[in-house]
């Protein structure tokens, strides 16, 4: 099942904690088509991509490194200007 949840959105971001749930069980790793990044959401798969299976893990690096690269990191910069914004205008309206 592909990621439905966008992990930028603004509905994920206000209670992500569901989202989390639902894909820990459901789709604990993942593609989100709509962020363009891989999304691991189990504990236990983090450790084992960073720890118990070195091949996997680079595997994974690889193509995290594909996905990660500074041409594809900088197309990111409008999306990532935008959230940075609507959070920073969120945050200002919940202090006055």
């Amino acid at each position: 099942m592909p990621l439905a949840d966008d992990p930028f959105s603004m509905e994920f971001r206000r209670d992500p904690y569901p989202h989390y749930a639902r894909l820990r069980a459901e789709d604990p790793v993942s593609y989100s088509e709509s962020a363009r990044m891989w999304v691991v959401s189990r504990c236990e798969d983090v450790v084992e991509v960073q720890i118990l299976r070195p091949a996997r893990a680079h595997r994974l690096r690889t193509i995290v490194n594909r996905t990660f690269t500074p041409r594809r990191v900088e197309s990111w910069r409008p999306m990532v200007e935008h959230v940075t914004r609507e959070c920073a205008k969120e945050m200002g309206q919940r202090s006055r």
